[in-house]
């Protein structure tokens, strides 16, 4: 037991060899043992079950899901794709040190308004893509008020 945490002190699972040795004449090599190459021929090996199988190990496919089903012809992907266009712009716009701010109002307000009607037009439900409109114009809404509060000054 450790005085000052009391904790059980460390101690190594059996089985477990420290292999670190230290010589005078070189300090450099600390450690004996196999080498690397014999360590990672043994990983590469494959790995035996119990009933002398070898085991696969690759991962099962993973599931996919059809993405027809999700956009429907509502065209919510279109106006998402058409916001992450639009913001791309204006944070291109922003980096540009030749804008003026009274350049970068009406893209600001016609981000705002793009990303509220987005909003407005996703309700709040278990569609991913429904979600996905949402965070995506909530994000937009966002830089907005950044940009309006005067955080990119």
């Amino acid at each position: 037991m450790d005085r000052i945490t009391n904790r059980p002190e460390f101690t190594p699972a059996s089985g477990i060899r420290h292999t670190e040795t230290t010589t005078a004449a070189d300090p450099r090599q600390k450690t004996s043992g196999p080498g690397f190459q014999e360590a990672l021929r043994t990983a590469m090996t494959p790995m035996t079950s119990s009933s002398g199988t070898a085991v696969q190990g690759t991962l099962p496919p993973l599931r996919t899901m059809p993405l027809g089903d999700l956009f429907e012809s509502s065209g919510v992907e279109m106006r998402i794709q058409d916001l992450i266009q639009t913001m791309e712009q204006f944070s291109a716009a922003l980096m540009n040190p030749e804008q003026t701010l009274k350049e970068l109002t009406p893209m600001a307000d016609a981000l705002g308004e793009e990303a509220e009607s987005l909003f407005r037009q996703s309700p709040d439900s278990e569609n991913p893509v429904q979600d996905f409109a949402r965070r995506t114009a909530l994000l937009a809404r966002v830089e907005v008020e950044k940009f309006r509060r005067g955080d990119f000054l």
